[in-house]
């Protein structure tokens, strides 16, 4: 689709195509952060180009030395409903 601005930061975002477009999702459109490879937002249409549900970055936060998202935000459009998390905390562990 082309660069975009989200959060303030540049971006990028594609379109993705179901090679079977009466199964859900029939495309998906994400948008990916330029410097970090990360994803920012997902947005999941149906065949009819309804935006059904839709999961996106919030913000991010350092905590400590290592960045990490602050909050998530999932919607279900077609039932109107949305979850929301924060994060408040984070400390990485080396496994």
């Amino acid at each position: 689709v082309g660069p975009v601005r989200f959060l303030g930061r540049p971006a990028h975002m594609f379109s993705l195509f179901n090679p079977d477009p009466d199964s859900f999702p029939a495309r998906v459109v994400v948008t990916v952060d330029e410097d970090y490879a990360a994803l920012l937002e997902a947005e999941m249409f149906d065949r009819d180009g309804f935006l059904a549900k839709r999961m996106r970055v919030d913000g991010f936060k350092k905590f400590g030395e290592e960045w990490m998202f602050s909050g998530l935000t999932w919607e279900n459009r077609r039932e109107r409903a949305s979850v929301r998390l924060k994060v408040y905390s984070f400390k990485s562990t080396n496994l």
